[in-house]
């Protein structure tokens, strides 16, 4: 979700399926309604046809999420729950994996330095603007996005602040 929403590096032709992953992926492991993913999907007012075009399109996200991907023993990444869906991408989703060297980082710094710097060089690669790419300014979107901006800062000058201590003006 960092930038242009992808999967496995490759591009999702369907702005409706890209819609739907952008709306679960705010909401990791989260049952997400069916009402509030198709109003991601349909931000004009879902058709009549909208619980039935939802349908199709969560199978299209789940064979896109599971096409390049061993099969977990479970089956799948993407559930059908209590009238609504969970997205369990785990580490996998990189909005996840920058929180977590952002915060990891920050934890270690005082006392493995160079590990904190590493994990925050990986935080600062993940990183694309806008997060969320075209659906940065739907309402559902807005914190999430905000988020990881705070996520990226903190991590910008978590490593500046290292490579000063350590000596690497010309780094900082």
């Amino acid at each position: 979700v960092l930038g242009d929403l992808r999967i496995d590096g490759e591009s999702i032709a369907s702005r409706r399926v890209r819609a739907l992953l952008a709306r679960l992926a705010v909401a990791p492991g989260e049952i997400v309604s069916e009402d509030a993913l198709m109003d991601a999907m349909w931000p004009d007012g879902p058709p009549k046809s909208a619980r039935t075009a939802l349908q199709t399109h969560v199978g299209a996200l789940r064979d896109t999420l599971e096409s390049n991907r061993a099969r977990r023993s479970d089956g799948s990444y993407l559930f059908r729950r209590h009238g609504g869906y969970l997205l369990d991408l785990g580490d996998e989703l990189d909005a996840s994996a920058l929180r977590y060297s952002v915060e990891r980082a920050e934890t270690l710094r005082s006392t493995k330095p160079s590990v904190a710097a590493s994990l925050l060089d990986r935080a600062l690669d993940l990183w694309q603007r806008p997060a969320l790419a075209e659906f940065a300014d739907a309402d559902w979107a807005r914190g999430h996005v905000v988020t990881l901006e705070e996520y990226a800062t903190r991590a910008l000058v978590l490593r500046m602040e290292l490579a000063l201590e350590a000596g690497e003006h010309a780094d900082a």
